[in-house]
């Protein structure tokens, strides 16, 4: 009796090993391409959580010193230029609007950077890029108005 169900069940057995084990090349094929597919989503995920743990937000001391340095050097650019238009003044005329028109240009360009601080200050992704072009951007415009010159020659 016990050989006769070993054997039915070992029969069993086979027939159903048999049954699903044989697959067929398109079934094969579908099911190779759905673990492809789910590795590149897998990858993609991946990717794209190793992305977001390398863009640093800045804390809120680094944020408020950068803000507070930022902000002191802006109105430290805009009293240069109220100097620079009264000086301007004393320039002959035709050199007094060329100057006015370059001390503009400078006043848009401090003006522009403060909305970029401000801009930022609600999306602070990417901390180490935005503090590097900025105070990059910053020390350009710094040494654009101390480099400024004007001739009180009037002639």
């Amino acid at each position: 009796m016990n050989k006769k169900i070993l054997a039915v069940s070992t029969g069993a057995m086979l027939s159903l090993l048999l049954v699903t084990g044989c697959q067929s090349a398109e079934e094969k094929n579908e099911a190779a391409q759905k673990k492809v597919e789910s590795a590149k989503t897998d990858l993609k995920n991946a990717q794209e959580d190793a992305y977001k743990a390398s863009v640093k937000a800045a804390t809120a001391e680094q944020w408020k010193e950068f803000k507070t340095a930022t902000e002191a050097q802006i109105k430290e650019n805009e009293a240069i230029i109220t100097n620079l238009k009264v000086k301007a003044k004393s320039a002959n005329a035709k050199m007094a609007a060329e100057y006015n028109v370059r001390i503009d240009e400078l006043a848009a360009k401090n003006a522009a950077m403060k909305k970029r601080m401000d801009d930022y200050a609600g999306n602070q992704t990417d901390w180490e890029t935005f503090k590097s072009e900025f105070s990059h951007d910053m020390n350009d415009l710094g040494k654009a108005l101390k480099g400024f010159v004007i001739s009180s020659d009037k002639k």
